[in-house]
């Protein structure tokens, strides 16, 4: 069974929440490249990307590098010295990875006010599904730096990836149905269970579900491929940047018309026709303001969007004079 023990503390329970990717924080966490098969002709080319990003992170917070042993960690090091990179920034740690997908099988980590204020939630990682068994060695990655950075931990029996939840830090997670209710994760529960899950676990109130991700996509439908938060959705501004096509519009008008009503749509619906470029989005966001909900709005433009590749919607504060 891959249900959670509801009698236990939820991080929810306990005020904690998983913040927007833009909110303050520590460290940066990566891992270094190293597997052939995933990079069989490109993998210095790789390490030179990781070097860079290193070097520009650095420069303003901290990094944490996963190494798999003492040797790399000696030529890593003369590499980051080498471009330049702040050392003092930078952190090397001997935990073994199998690959450097750091957001799918690495923790995903918990904030709030007062005491303990750092935590983190432990997943189960199978390998996207059970698709590559050898790279479920991963799933300890998340209990290596657990143990590392002694603070509280949330183990769940759920499997999940990180790059299978997007939040704003405001209430709302995004997902898809393709990964989440798939019988390869967590065929026991049920979409209402995981519903509940995800609230607990992430601290939200709000979930919006896409249906599919890209095809082809080996991670069955990640959402950090299809749509993401750039912005935190209030009333005071929205900003929701969408790639994908219809499936990612919908998710995008559900997420605008929660929390707007009148006059908040309407400026928002004008101001996203200066940014989406396309008729048939514009039609749909015209419909939205006069849709008795979020649901009929989500699933008119499903319709009438097709083929929208990218749009923004964006309301950029002029609610405030105007309302």
């Amino acid at each position: 069974m891959t249900k959670t023990n509801s009698s236990q503390a939820t991080p929810r329970s306990l005020g904690y929440s998983m913040p927007a990717e833009w909110m303050p924080h520590r460290a940066t966490w990566l891992a270094w490249p190293h597997n052939r098969a995933t990079w069989p002709s490109q993998l210095e080319n790789v390490r030179e990307v990781w070097l860079q990003m290193i070097q520009a992170l650095a420069l303003n917070e901290q990094v944490v590098l996963l190494v798999n042993d003492e040797q790399t960690e000696r030529d890593v090091v003369l590499r980051l010295k080498n471009v330049g990179a702040v050392m003092k920034n930078t952190s090397i740690l001997k935990i073994p990875t199998v690959d450097v997908w750091m957001r799918d099988y690495g923790p995903t980590f918990l904030t709030r006010g007062g005491k303990s204020p750092l935590a983190l939630n432990d997943w189960i990682f199978n390998g996207w599904g059970g698709k590559y068994q050898s790279y479920e060695d991963d799933d300890r990655v998340a209990k290596d730096i657990a143990a590392l950075l002694q603070i509280p931990v949330f183990n769940h029996a759920v499997v999940l990836e990180g790059g299978s939840i997007e939040v704003n830090g405001a209430g709302t997670c995004l997902t898809t149905e393709q990964c989440l209710l798939n019988e390869n994760r967590n065929p026991d529960m049920s979409r209402g269970e995981i519903e509940r899950f995800l609230k607990d676990a992430l601290g939200v109130s709000h979930i919006i579900w896409l249906a599919e991700g890209i095809v082809g996509d080996d991670t069955d439908g990640h959402i950090d491929d299809i749509a993401r938060f750039i912005d935190p959705m209030t009333g005071d501004g929205l900003r929701f940047a969408i790639r994908g096509g219809e499936l990612a519009a919908s998710a995008a008008l559900e997420a605008f018309a929660h929390g707007w009503s009148g006059v908040h749509a309407r400026l928002a619906a004008s101001r996203a026709r200066e940014f989406a470029g396309k008729w048939r989005f514009n039609r749909a966001l015209r419909a939205l303001v006069a849709s008795p909900s979020a649901v009929d709005a989500a699933a008119l433009a499903a319709r009438i969007a097709p083929g929208v590749l990218r749009a923004t919607i964006a309301h950029a504060g002029d609610c405030r004079v105007a309302c």
